[in-house]
């Protein structure tokens, strides 16, 4: 400063130099006393957003399709009873009737018997059944009078029984099984059965 206050002094007193050096002042003054440029501060460096990673999509665990609801399965039919086999040629299916165990009631027995005589073959199976070592009936024979057949028993001579002192099981076994057996044969067509001994008719 003390620099431009010298030159100024020395510029008044010559004025042509003074004009001359007060414009070099002014340029001078000018260029020392300008507004220095503001620093520009340097912008702040945009840190480079972080790079958004993308959430993660909530992973859709497959649920497991419903298994098909299985309806009741159709109720079988009952299987059909099996055709019971054909009798053996020459023969006939006939039920026999015998006392249970109980010699309560009567129950039927199927059995095939030779076609032209089942009767008496019926007739011979129910009084070989109903044997006993004291009481044997040993031959027999069928009358057939209408819807009525007769049986004839004949009785060992050397049985210590006669048929009087049967009691009501045996009689159920013979004489029950007997009536039984020919009046359920439709094909006999047998609607009464009678007993007799030889001589008389067994009143039972």
């Amino acid at each position: 400063m003390n620099f431009l206050q010298d030159f100024k002094k020395k510029s008044l007193r010559c004025p042509k130099r003074g004009a001359l050096t007060l414009l070099l002042l002014g340029l001078l003054v000018s260029c020392g006393t300008g507004t220095p440029i503001a620093q520009q501060s340097p912008s702040p460096t945009e840190s480079p957003s972080p790079s958004e990673s993308p959430s993660p999509e909530p992973s859709e665990s497959a649920s497991p399709a419903p298994e098909p609801s299985q309806s009741p399965a159709a109720s079988m039919a009952p299987a059909s009873t099996p055709a019971s086999p054909a009798a053996p040629v020459g023969t006939v299916p006939v039920q026999i009737y015998r006392p249970d165990s109980s010699y309560e009631n009567l129950i039927p027995v199927k059995t095939n018997l030779p076609k032209d005589r089942a009767m008496d073959a019926a007739i011979g199976q129910i009084i070989q059944t109903s044997n006993s070592p004291d009481f044997t009936v040993v031959g027999y024979r069928v009358k057939v009078q209408g819807a009525i057949a007769t049986i004839d028993l004949r009785l060992d001579p050397k049985s210590t029984r006669h048929f009087e002192s049967m009691s009501s099981a045996e009689q159920m076994a013979l004489f029950g099984s007997l009536r039984k057996t020919l009046t359920s044969h439709s094909a006999w067509g047998i609607q009464d059965v009678k007993f007799t001994d030889g001589k008389s008719e067994i009143v039972l």
